[in-house]
């Protein structure tokens, strides 16, 4: 997706199987994370739960493979609708930031956006702005 785009839902029985969607989805992400984590704790730990120091290069490549398949899904759900990537809120309206190329809800795209006016104000005033992030507040303008 190129552009800004809001998806606003009205209706509350379309709102709800919305939220059951993204719950769904979401549970099922935490679950492979779940089966990933154990496999991996499988080859990185020894029968007492300690890390191995040295693993066989074919239990290192299965290693690196699933943490690889773990980071993907990761990054999958961090862009995907399911959740505000601000408030990590599921039953909200969201509004998707081409720039960051992630979907916030509408509540946090407007606070993100009255921040960047706010702090830009305070910019032409000559106040120290202190670790003020301004691409990201701005992609929300």
């Amino acid at each position: 997706m190129k552009k800004k785009k809001s998806i606003v839902i009205k209706d509350p029985k379309l709102q709800r199987i919305r939220n059951n969607l993204r719950e769904i989805l979401i549970k099922m992400f935490q679950n492979k994370d779940i089966k990933l984590t154990s496999e991996i704790d499988a080859i990185s730990r020894d029968s007492e739960g300690q890390l191995r120091m040295h693993l066989t290069p074919s239990e290192s490549a299965e290693f690196k493979r699933l943490k690889d398949i773990r980071s993907q899904i990761s990054e999958i759900v961090d862009k995907s609708i399911c959740y505000c990537t601000g408030c990590k809120q599921i039953n909200k309206d969201m509004a998707y930031n081409a720039k960051l190329k992630r979907w916030y809800c509408l509540e946090c795209s407007e606070e993100f956006r009255d921040h960047y006016y706010q702090q830009k104000i305070r910019k032409q005033k000559g106040e120290f702005l202190g670790d003020y992030h301004e691409f990201f507040f701005k992609t929300f303008t």
